[in-house]
């Protein structure tokens, strides 16, 4: 992984942090800390996807394409959460959890047919 990205990466994540304390403080509901804590993952999970070691480079781009996806769409959904900011934590922990499972399922797929 190039220490270029490692940094925007570093930079994005410090980013949302403050702004999200700055935002909302540390007062916060259940499901605006799984929120928090799920958005996170997906700020890191581009990164973690590049350390895995593919033979393919195109496997490679697709499971690093997957995960752009999957950070994306965690964006959309966590943003839209933490707006609403339901009185119950479990259907955003649920609608999360599917969310991450279905990324990581995935990229982890397309890691086991590269070790083929």
């Amino acid at each position: 992984m190039n220490k270029f990205v490692l940094v925007i990466e570093l930079i994005i994540l410090i980013c949302f942090n403050v702004v999200f304390v700055l935002f909302n403080g540390t007062d916060n509901s259940t499901s605006t800390w799984i929120t928090y804590a799920f958005i996170n993952i997906a700020l890191l999970f581009p990164f973690l996807v590049g350390t895995l070691k593919f033979r393919k480079t195109d496997m490679s781009a697709s499971a690093i394409l997957i995960s752009g996806i999957y950070c994306f769409v965690e964006l959309i959904v966590g943003i839209i959460l933490l707006i609403i900011n339901p009185d119950s934590w479990i259907w955003p922990f649920v609608l999360q959890l599917i969310i991450l499972s279905i990324a990581a399922v995935l990229v982890l797929s397309y890691l086991a047919i590269d070790k083929k």
